[in-house]
């Protein structure tokens, strides 16, 4: 960004103040109206301050009962990366595979505190994004896909591939 447009956006944005309790109310709204795309963002990410989790016991709450079943409507659709979230969200050691890898944590999170933890649907579903592409993703989901195949017995990853395959159904 240039001077000019760094300096008439200070003057434009003088004195403006982001209510962010503002808009993650906002967005639980739009997402419990429909809104596919907030149910994605609200689902990954609710907007909500883990500091002020006692305060709003009530939000986070609705969020925990909501997000799976947004996430499971994003995964009907067709989202690969939603579908490659959920079986990162559930892996059940993904903070501590490959050197501890935090991001892959941080990404997930929460999610990963309120999704079962499961190896066999975690690689369910990244089968599934894999099948239903993610984009940017591809490599990340490869490496990973191998990492937890690895760590299955072959019952277990066609097990894993059953569940994907049901997870798609008619698509």
């Amino acid at each position: 960004m240039d001077e000019a447009t760094a300096a008439v956006l200070r003057r434009e944005c003088a004195g403006f103040e982001f209510d962010w309790r503002r808009a993650q109310r906002e967005l639980e709204r739009a997402a419990a109206l429909g809104s596919t795309a907030a149910q994605r963002v609200y689902a990954e990410n609710p907007g909500l301050a883990l500091h002020h989790a006692s305060a709003e016991a009530e939000a986070w709450r609705r969020w925990r009962d909501r997000a799976p079943g947004y996430l499971d409507a994003a995964i009907d659709r067709g989202d690969g990366e939603v579908a490659m979230l959920y079986g990162l969200a559930s892996m059940r050691n993904e903070c501590n595979s490959e050197g501890g890898m935090p991001s892959l944590c941080m990404r997930t999170f929460p999610l990963n505190a309120i999704l079962a933890r499961d190896d066999v649907d975690a690689y369910a579903h990244l089968l599934l994004a894999q099948q239903l592409g993610v984009g940017d993703f591809t490599a990340e989901l490869n490496a990973r896909l191998v990492a937890l195949g690895a760590s299955l017995s072959d019952t277990q990853r066609a097990e894993a591939a059953a569940r994907a395959a049901a997870l798609r159904g008619g698509r």
